[in-house]
């Protein structure tokens, strides 16, 4: 059965703490991109559709105009012919520190987790272009732990992301989605976490997705 909640994340205001992912144990490999590349690219679409829905407000501006027989000067017209500062995706402060492996590792059972960062990158495909970082784990969880861990993790997104609601949807074969919606000064984004149960764990990939706010 398909469950469907709305809920807010926990947000906590104590400082976060970074602790490394131990080192990948030789006999457990990462696992694969295809075995989420599925879910990857639902997810990127809501993460990206969440992330259209976010409003931004925008402050008016009192410009002083000069007299009419007042002459600009040189630096005057250069300052009023410089190009608007450029809002490069991915530069927020949340965008830069996020760091979803080092959060697992101090849940408990998540100092066994196993994974790494699997690229970010600048994409241009979207209607306008957006930053794109993903990260995948595998967490040797026992079948009746799975559930609490799962929402342990997502607890742990919500907590860190500045966001001020989540949505999840999960089924009984172990299958999870959760994503959280954020804004930060000139950037909209979101997080989305994946999970599929195998037979001794869970697989979780996340998605940061950022772009300029409207």
């Amino acid at each position: 059965m398909r469950q469907n909640n709305l809920k807010e994340p926990a947000i906590g205001d104590g400082p976060s703490m970074n602790f490394p992912v131990g080192p990948v144990a030789p006999e457990r490999r990462l696992p694969t991109v295809p075995v989420l590349a599925a879910v990857t690219v639902v997810v990127g679409t809501i993460a990206f559709l969440a992330g259209l829905q976010i409003e931004g407000g925008s402050n008016g501006q009192t410009i002083q105009v000069a007299s009419p027989t007042a002459r600009p000067t040189a630096l005057a017209t250069q300052r009023a012919t410089r190009s608007p500062a450029v809002v490069v995706p991915g530069h927020s402060e949340f965008a830069r520190t996020f760091q979803p492996l080092q959060l697992i590792a101090v849940i408990q059972d998540g100092a066994r987790c196993v994974g790494a960062s699997v690229g970010q990158q600048l994409d241009s495909n979207y209607p306008t272009q957006t930053f794109v970082s993903a990260w995948m784990t595998f967490c040797p969880v026992s079948a009746t732990h799975r559930e609490a861990f799962v929402e342990k993790v997502f607890g742990e997104l919500g907590r860190v992301t500045p966001a001020r609601s989540s949505m999840t949807t999960s089924n009984e074969q172990g299958q999870f989605v959760g994503l959280i919606p954020y804004q930060q000064t000139a950037f909209v984004g979101s997080v989305v976490m994946a999970v599929a149960a195998t037979g001794d764990g869970l697989e979780i990939s996340i998605t940061l997705e950022e772009r300029a706010g409207p």
